[in-house]
């Protein structure tokens, strides 16, 4: 009777650490996802910067190229974001490729560029506070089915 009851307790136990290790590995896994998507989606928005200040010939191309890129990382926000942030960062994308780069001049464009910074940096600190607000456990985590 008493190792029945041991294996019963094992194996309600072992299914309950099972349970809470998959419920750990997957939010852990959307964290990371997070972070390289946001990552990613500013590295596009950094060469963006750097091919408008200090761009080709093939400046509108390269751009080009750069916003389709930028706006795969945009897409994939889209997916665990709330639709209001996802929106935002999909407006701002479209204001920073669309704003006409090569009919400016250095000084208007550097004038550009600083107000897009700053509205870069409000999107980033969102950003991180989407990933810090999913490493916190909340009580729908833990729910069985």
């Amino acid at each position: 009777m008493i190792t029945f009851m041991t294996v019963v307790i094992g194996f309600i136990f072992g299914f309950l650490t099972n349970f809470f290790a998959m419920k750990i590995n997957f939010k852990q896994r959307v964290i990371d996802h997070k972070i390289k998507t946001y990552e990613s989606l500013i590295a596009c928005w950094i060469k963006m910067r750097n091919q408008i200040v200090h761009g080709s010939e093939n400046k509108e191309k390269e751009l080009g190229i750069l916003y389709g890129e930028s706006q795969l990382y945009v897409g994939k926000i889209f997916l665990f974001e709330s639709q209001v942030f996802s929106e935002a960062v999909n407006f701002f994308n479209e204001n920073f490729y669309r704003s006409n780069w090569c009919g400016l001049d250095r000084d208007a464009s550097n004038a550009k560029l600083e107000e897009f910074k700053k509205e870069a940096i409000q999107l980033i600190l969102s950003m991180k506070k989407s990933v810090m607000e999913n490493t916190v456990f909340n009580r729908a985590d833990f729910y069985l089915f």
